[in-house]
């Protein structure tokens, strides 16, 4: 009886957070068919209205808009991070923001600082631009370059309109796209302001993304939120042994969600989760040491991940970032 019941846990913790939208539809499907033969069919521009706010308006054809309009938010575990380290004035910075399901959510997390996102690809950018505007967000810094450790050029892959996630730079010598280092873009800035929180989804750049951002992470130990995939590091020449090496060498603890447990795991060793994509939470010393910030942290990702209602809370506006007096 245990089994089925951890079966039913575990199939439905999966269709709230879509780690697996396969298996999810089929039991919707399954329980209400006609219902899913309308969701396979939806298509065109939707304004939606996100659970941390504002509204979004897309193309729910498109694998993350969808699940926008399915749950009212996408990645939740960024989410949630952010929103337990950030504070209304800090800076947020991007890379790779797709078609801005996120980017919305860190505009209305620091309202008085800065978000600066960076997406190459002119369809997906043209999205984020868009709801800006419409939701009004003045906080936004929207560039339109790869990142990376060096000046290369690069083309951009075929967009695909059923997931704009999908898309990658490629290397080309004489493609329209230049790179630019985090570094050398901060550099330019007229701020002495450090940023607070960094989100890395580039389609397999994390690696090379990171190595050009030195500087800024050694200067303003940002939280760090990266994408982790193993087959698509490789494709960009890395592996995922360099990317938990540049993160313990500068005194960052390394956690994901593991749904099985459930809970926030540490990792310590790269292979951890090299057979399978998985986000890494990236917490400097300085901050995991501080109080009992990370068994608040914890226990904020538990009760989320065990409540829709309070994980619909936690990634409002409106919640407040962990204080280290926090019990």
């Amino acid at each position: 009886m245990g089994s089925i019941l951890d079966s039913a846990h575990y199939a439905f913790s999966r269709y709230l957070f879509g780690a697996k939208a396969p298996i999810a539809y089929r039991k919707f499907h399954d329980r209400f068919p006609k219902a899913a033969e309308q969701l396979k069919t939806l298509s065109g521009l939707k304004i939606l209205r996100p659970h941390f706010g504002g509204q979004f308006v897309g193309d729910i054809r498109d694998h993350c808009i969808k699940y926008l309009f399915l749950r009212g938010f996408f990645e939740w575990q960024t989410l949630l991070l952010c929103k337990a380290v950030v504070r209304n004035d800090d800076i947020i910075v991007e890379v790779g923001g797709n078609v801005g399901t996120e980017t919305m959510a860190f505009c209305r997390y620091v309202p008085k600082g800065q978000v600066i996102c960076f997406e190459p690809s002119a369809a997906s950018a043209s999205v984020i631009e868009f709801n800006a505007a419409m939701n009004g967000y003045k906080n936004l810094v929207l560039e339109r370059f790869p990142v990376s450790d060096a000046s290369d050029n690069f083309s951009q892959s075929a967009f695909n309109e059923l997931n704009s996630g999908t898309v990658f730079m490629e290397p080309d010598q004489d493609g329209p796209l230049q790179a630019k280092s985090l570094d050398r873009y901060m550099s330019s800035l007229e701020t002495s302001s450090g940023i607070r929180y960094f989100h890395i989804d580039c389609e397999g750049y994390e690696v090379k993304a990171l190595r050009g951002a030195v500087q800024t992470i050694e200067t303003s130990h940002p939280t760090i939120f990266v994408e982790v995939n193993n087959r698509l590091l490789q494709r960009a020449g890395n592996q995922i042994d360099e990317l938990f090496d540049f993160l313990s060498k500068r005194d960052y603890r390394v956690f994901w969600f593991d749904e099985m447990v459930p809970g926030l795991v540490e990792v310590t060793h790269a292979q951890q989760t090299a057979h399978h994509p998985a986000d890494w939470m990236a917490i400097h010393k300085t901050k995991s040491g501080q109080g009992n910030f990370l068994d608040v942290l914890k226990r904020r990702f538990l009760e989320s991940y065990m409540d829709r209602r309070l994980l619909i809370e936690n990634i409002q506006s409106s919640a407040k970032p962990i204080s280290s007096k926090q019990p």
